[in-house]
């Protein structure tokens, strides 16, 4: 373990951005080796996929794809309510886990009060969800947490140079929620300018993330899913006004400002419709993640031209992330060429239909999966349900180095997901 810790320190920088690629690939396979023997002998799961396959305790670069996890793994605990069976699912979570899981058995009132519990003794339960309603749960100790704070920050200080201390963020998220898009937004901003953090909504309970999507206990929480659907179209509709106001608050000031891309939308048309003066600095930076996932999509050009005539900032400014709840890192479109810079410490892959190897030369397209040795309480190993065209060339419009992801869309046949569809869903009237 101190060896791959080493490893990391040196690999998760801004600066590996711009190395030497044949230095970085260095780096980055030692770790991916050191990562590969952890978990191989401290997780049960990974050991016996494995071995299945015939790797052992050491890995050859060529054998790297044949161990990659489908994501489907971090939801197929044996029960419907993890609340209710506590104890069971502690046996499946120690089993995709390469950390000690407490015990803990019983069961809880809510599925919340399940995941607090999780957290007071040290392990976050990130989670996020399908249109099947079925919750993907990741295991993040103290470490992962903060390997996964370090990377967000890492790719963005790539990007742009960040006053730490000095930022001031307006977020369109819970401000407390276990959805991981909401504690990764929340976490990083915080590292990044304690107590500069504005959210545009208080609190996203797991428990009404799974009601909405129709997995439902009893009567009770039927009635609940039908006052939610009244009532939450009306809080997204808030705290879109919540937004404005601080935008106008912040009017000429330097902020970084992350939503959906819907809520930037309707918030841009309501600064139009309404005549407001709502001018942001030019260096701020505007983000957004998830794709539109069950919102009317706006094209690309069409929101740009939206959000320079509300904003008053160049759409150069705006960027787009791709992250998912498996992964500790994000991936940051560059502003010279809005084209998503893959971090140098994550390893990526493409495979065909058959699940074997495209090569990785000019512009290819396959079934995404990547390696990333960050991720200790859990395989970062991780084959993924996206179909992602690569361009393995990099871009020729910055000094960022490595490939970059050029498109991405979802698999056909595989369950729609991701935590911006879990907020669209969600809130949706």
């Amino acid at each position: 373990m101190k060896e791959l810790l080493n490893l990391l320190d040196n690999l998760v920088r801004p600066e590996q951005y711009r190395a030497n690629l044949k230095e970085v690939k260095n780096l980055r396979l030692k770790a991916i080796k050191a990562a590969h023997k952890y978990h191989f002998e401290n997780n049960e799961f990974y050991n016996k996929h494995c071995k299945a396959i015939g790797t052992g305790s050491e890995i050859d670069e060529k054998n790297f794809y044949q161990v990659l996890i489908p994501s489907e793994v971090f939801k197929s605990y044996p029960m419907d309510f993890p609340e209710e069976n506590v104890e069971e699912f502690v046996k499946w979570l120690q089993g995709v886990s390469s950390i000690k899981v407490p015990a803990i058995d019983g069961s809880f009132k809510s599925l919340d009060d399940m995941l607090y519990e999780f957290d007071r003794r040290g392990i976050l339960l990130g989670f996020s969800s399908g249109t099947s309603g079925r919750m993907t749960f990741l295991p993040r100790d103290k470490l992962t947490q903060n390997n996964l704070i370090k990377s967000y920050i890492a790719t963005v200080n790539a990007n742009v140079k960040l006053e730490m201390g000095k930022e001031y963020f307006v977020l369109g998220i819970p401000g407390k929620s276990y959805l991981q898009i909401a504690w990764n937004g929340r976490s990083v901003a915080e590292a990044i300018s304690p107590g500069n953090v504005f959210y545009a909504f208080d609190e996203l309970k797991a428990d009404i993330v799974r009601i909405r999507t129709g997995v439902i206990k009893n009567f009770k929480e039927k009635l609940i899913g039908k006052l939610a659907g009244f009532m939450l179209p009306r809080i997204e509709k808030k705290a879109e006004e919540k937004i404005l106001n601080k935008l106008k608050e912040l009017k000429d000031r330097r902020i970084i400002y992350l939503a959906p891309p819907w809520i930037l939308a309707n918030v841009a048309n309501r600064i139009l419709d309404n005549g407001i003066d709502v001018k942001l600095h030019e260096d701020s930076i505007i983000s957004s993640t998830g794709g539109f996932k069950g919102r009317k999509a706006i094209d690309r050009k069409e929101l740009n031209k939206l959000l320079e005539e509300a904003l008053g900032i160049s759409s150069d400014r705006y960027t787009d992330l791709y992250g998912m709840t498996e992964s500790n890192s994000i991936f940051m479109e560059c502003f010279s060429n809005h084209v998503k810079h893959i971090p140098p410490w994550i390893e990526p892959f493409l495979l065909d239909d058959q699940l074997e190897p495209i090569e990785p030369h000019g512009k290819t397209t396959g079934r995404f999966g990547f390696i990333e040795p960050s991720a200790l309480s859990y395989p970062g190993f991780i084959l993924t349900g996206d179909k992602v065209t690569i361009d393995w060339d990099g871009c020729d419009s910055d000094d960022l180095n490595g490939p970059v992801i050029l498109e991405i869309e979802r698999l056909k046949g595989v369950e729609e997901r991701g935590c911006a569809g879990v907020l669209s869903r969600t809130f949706e009237g």
